[in-house]
């Protein structure tokens, strides 16, 4: 029986979904399934519901986190799993699920749709988010030069019609460089992994990933 972590960076409504799916398909085969989650009242009860969870292992957000990831290490995990769904409120913990050393590393994207990672795979990936956020700032510089909402003055509305394009254009220019930081970072913490971890093989239908 393979033991798996589920990893929360997301809300767990959606980690409920994406499980189920995965599960339904059998995708992991026979597993064990322990999910690693905040200690916040609300989100415990969900979790707490959900029939599919083995073991809640609960962490705070406030501090103890190098103890919980040589602990965590100690598991040798077959499968880890993380969501990678564009909410910024789970960010720190997603540079702790490289840190962790599961033989394989399963990521979900925000429509239920996952990989097992490889350098290839999550650069493809990281690829697919760099193009949606240039087109979601271009969106962004369009309306934002055409409507403007309340009365200001024309001053204020010829101001306003200047920075914000600007800011934008900003973010732009500077998301390459947070996007080759990330890569490289994951490309150095998988190599770490790899060397950790004894050789094993994780059978899976290709064509069975979304």
């Amino acid at each position: 029986m393979s033991k798996v972590l589920v990893i929360q960076t997301a809300r767990p409504e959606y980690i409920d979904l994406a499980m189920k799916d995965i599960l339904s398909k059998e995708l992991l085969g026979k597993c064990q399934i322990t999910v690693f989650c905040r200690g916040l009242a609300d989100e415990l009860r969900l979790f707490q519901s959900m029939t599919w969870i083995d073991t809640l292992d609960v962490h705070q957000e406030t501090g103890g986190a190098f103890g919980h990831l040589l602990r965590l290490r100690q598991e040798k995990y077959d499968v880890v799993i993380t969501f990678f769904t564009r909410d910024p409120s789970y960010w720190k913990i997603k540079g702790f699920v490289f840190l962790v050393g599961g033989r394989h590393l399963l990521v979900f994207n925000e429509h239920l749709g996952c990989f097992f990672y490889t350098h290839r795979a999550f650069y493809a990936f990281l690829k697919t988010r760099y193009r949606d956020w240039i087109r979601e700032c271009k969106q962004k510089i369009g309306s934002s030069l055409g409507t403007s909402q309340g009365y200001v003055s024309r001053s204020q509305s010829a101001g306003m019609r200047l920075l914000r394009p600007f800011h934008l254009f900003l973010k732009i220019l500077l998301f390459p460089f947070r996007f080759l930081y990330l890569l490289l970072w994951s490309q150095c913490m998988e190599r770490k992994r790899r060397k950790t971890l004894e050789a094993g093989t994780f059978i899976y239908r290709k064509e069975e990933l979304i």
